[in-house]
C-alpha cells in the first residue's frame, strides 16, 4: 500500500497528474522500491513518466517517506523529486 500512497502523493505535484506512468517496482526487485522502517513509516523510490508544461515527456526519480496513521490515513513525511 506504501508504493500506491506514494505514487498518489507524486501525483499531486506534477503538471500532468493524468500522463503519470510509474516504474520502477517491476524493474526491480520489491525491496529495492519500498523499505520498512518501522513503527507504520516507508521509504518509497522509483521513477515515473510525466508530461511537463509543454507536452513533452520527462522521467523523473523520486524519493518520498510517508507514515501510515491508520484507518487508511496516510502522511507524506518528505518527497524529492528529480527530473533527469
Amino acid at each position: 500500500m506504501a508504493w500506491i500512497m506514494a505514487q498518489d502523493f507524486v501525483k499531486k505535484r506534477l503538471v500532468s497528474p493524468g500522463s503519470a506512468d510509474f516504474g520502477g517496482m517491476f524493474e526491480q526487485s520489491f525491496e529495492d522500491c519500498v523499505t520498512d522502517l518501522g513503527k507504520g513509516r516507508y521509504l518509497v523510490k522509483g521513477w515515473v513518466d510525466s508530461q511537463n508544461r509543454f507536452g513533452a515527456e520527462l522521467r523523473s526519480n523520486f524519493t518520498c517517506t510517508l507514515t501510515y496513521l491508520g484507518n487508511d490515513q496516510w502522511q507524506c513525511e518528505w518527497l524529492h523529486i528529480l527530473e533527469r
